[in-house]
């Protein structure tokens, strides 16, 4: 089990993954654990994950900079191309192969249906690895 501090940097690396500024990312995860404070207790830690986790996916998809965020191309081929990819598509993917989310609790936290997320991480891996 992870301690609430391990989950918070945890969460903001994941927010330093889908958006190009650190301060950005930054500021979407303190208004995350902000908003979710009164929910940040000792007891349950895979559940203030997975709420931390859909807060801040609920947050950057409601967001218009969660699109307009100065897609950064002049990193490793594959993370420009990561960075390229539409926002639900780069959360999928960072939810389910980088943070290693089961895809039941990834579907959750993004809202979307078993098949959809599929459907988002086989996208992700074909515009990202395939010529």
């Amino acid at each position: 089990m992870s301690e609430p501090r391990d989950i918070i940097a945890r969460t903001r690396r994941f927010a330093h993954l889908i958006l190009s500024s650190a301060e950005q990312a930054d500021r979407f995860v303190f208004d995350v654990i902000e908003q979710e404070q009164s929910r940040l207790t000792i007891g349950d830690t895979e559940h203030l994950r997975t709420s931390l986790y859909r807060s801040l996916c609920d947050r950057l998809a409601s967001s218009e900079d969660g699109e307009a965020n100065g897609i950064d191309r002049d990193g490793l081929p594959v993370i420009g191309k990561f960075r390229s990819l539409p926002l639900i598509n780069r959360m999928a993917f960072a939810l389910m192969v980088i943070e290693e989310f089961p895809s039941d609790t990834a579907a959750r936290i993004l809202r979307l249906s078993d098949d959809s997320l599929e459907e988002k991480i086989d996208q992700s891996r074909k515009l990202m690895f395939e010529e």
